[in-house]
């Protein structure tokens, strides 16, 4: 099972996502519900294969021990925030970049530093 964050108006109805900011206002927190939903049938595909796997655990371990590739090691190498993991992602996604495209970088600009790898790409 699933818990997502629902970010709801003064009167309880669902909104939007508000805008990030950084104002350290914690007045907003009571706003935010949790909502269920019944994953049972998640399934997450592998970011270098066609293998579907149970949960994100269960994919980033298949990663690590068959292709090589620790998830967490290149966003702390390249000190990703939550907008360049998500570029991380998509650009492994659209381009079906190998490990070594990644693992390999050095310092300097990264391929996946685009605007363009915000946009969800499909699995696979």
């Amino acid at each position: 099972m699933t818990t997502w964050l629902v970010w709801t108006g003064d009167d309880g109805a669902v909104d939007d996502v508000p805008e990030l900011s950084d104002s350290g206002d914690d007045d907003d927190d009571d706003q935010w519900q949790c909502m269920e939903d019944s994953t049972e049938d998640l399934q997450v595909a592998c970011l270098f294969c066609d293998r579907l796997l149970n949960s994100v655990s269960d994919t980033l371990q298949h990663c690590s021990s068959e292709h090589q590739f620790n998830l967490v090691d290149v966003i702390r190498k390249h000190n990703l925030d939550d907008y360049g993991y998500i570029k991380l992602i998509n650009y492994l996604r659209s381009t079906n970049g190998s490990r070594v495209d990644v693992t390999g970088l050095s310092e300097g600009p990264l391929p996946w530093d685009s605007e363009d790898f915000l946009r969800p790409r499909a699995a696979g």
